[in-house]
């Protein structure tokens, strides 16, 4: 079985770190990208299931990235993680697949995001 791809991105390496390690654990490969234009470089080197995003990052921020990614690579599955209480309205909010506010259950993206996998592959 072919273990899917994740990539974590967000500018708070304790974040990072965290989903990543959970996400090992689970069975994922995992990789991380400290801004949007980390991201897209780790994008055009690797192919990636699903990407974490942080929205408020120095550089390029997830806001403006996402909708770069979804373009470039309209099957990766974009999760927003965010500490950020914006409007509903926010125009990067049309391409992502989900949102968790920070804090949140590692538990719970993991069943979401294998949710979203599975709907995907299936």
């Amino acid at each position: 079985m072919v273990r899917p791809r994740i990539l974590v991105v967000d500018d708070e390496e304790p974040i990072r770190q965290a989903v990543c390690r959970w996400f090992g654990m689970k069975g994922f490969d995992t990789d991380e990208a400290t801004d949007g234009l980390n991201a897209l470089e780790k994008c055009a080197q690797a192919s990636y299931d699903v990407i974490t995003m942080d929205i408020e990052m120095p550089g390029l921020g997830g806001a403006e990235i996402i909708p770069i990614l979804k373009e470039k690579y309209p099957e990766v599955i974009i999760v927003v993680l965010t500490g950020y209480a914006g409007s509903s309205r926010e125009t990067w909010r049309a391409h992502v697949d989900g949102v968790f506010r920070k804090p949140f259950p590692l538990k719970n993206l993991e069943v979401e995001i294998r949710l979203l996998l599975d709907k995907t592959n299936g």
